[in-house]
């Protein structure tokens, strides 16, 4: 059984996560052919292909994050957030 949690669940999901920031970066390199040429030109091209990967992950993120506020004034075990906080 796959993604069933535990560690193989655990494993299952961080593949897809590896998956999707691949295919991401694939894509992105792809429609980029001047990139695509500097990345693979020889010398000098990992440090562009790491400043590639690291722009594919800031710009195009595996796990896209919901971001929350609150409707009224919460009080948490830090303080106190005011409504509308994210």
């Amino acid at each position: 059984r796959r993604g069933g949690g535990g560690a193989a669940g655990d494993c299952a999901g961080s593949t897809a996560l590896r998956e999707r920031a691949l295919a991401s970066f694939l894509a992105n390199m792809l429609d980029d052919p001047d990139l695509l040429a500097a990345a693979t030109a020889g010398e000098g091209s990992g440090a562009l292909l790491g400043r590639a990967w690291a722009e594919t992950l800031r710009h195009d993120p595996p796990v896209q994050i919901v971001l929350r506020r609150t409707r009224t004034e919460v009080t948490v075990s830090g303080g106190t957030l005011p409504a509308d906080a994210p």
